[in-house]
């Protein structure tokens, strides 16, 4: 009898949940997430508003103007699109333009060939298979004139 009491009042709570004394049951995701916003954003009310302001500190961080890292997942500051490598200075440094898993890597030879590293070091062709730039053969000719080893 007692069981079966408890079972109807949290069908009820279910149902009805702004009814005094039933309380909203978080999922495991809902439950994290409230976690992470006390943590995180203790002033702010809703996980929401949490994400939108660490989304907005990444944005707004030394890791997203040079590295591309500019958008909030799982605790960290991540690479979230191909424009946030573009805009980023390793972009313009290594021709890392595209976004490849949660980083910048180059993703074409246009990548390559626009950057610093192409010009000054011969770092010009595109390898797919690896998703980098890599000297051509001409390289140990270039790393002479610009006295490299």
């Amino acid at each position: 009898m007692m069981e079966s009491t408890r079972v109807l009042g949290v069908f009820v709570c279910g149902l009805l949940l702004f009814w005094p004394g039933c309380k909203k049951h978080l999922t495991p995701k809902e439950q994290v997430q409230e976690g992470n916003r006390a943590k995180l954003c203790p002033d702010l009310n809703t996980w929401a508003q949490c994400e939108r302001h660490l989304h907005a500190q990444c944005r707004d961080s030394e890791a997203c103007s040079s590295m591309g890292q500019c958008f909030y997942e799982d605790g960290a500051c991540v690479v979230g699109s191909d424009e946030d490598c573009r805009q980023s200075k390793i972009c313009q440094l290594d021709g890392d333009c595209r976004r490849f898993r949660l980083n910048c890597a180059p993703g074409s030879a246009e990548d390559c060939e626009q950057s610093y590293a192409c010009r000054r070091f011969g770092n010009c062709k595109y390898v797919e298979e690896s998703a980098a730039c890599v000297c051509e053969d001409d390289c140990d000719t270039r790393c002479r004139r610009y006295r490299r080893p």
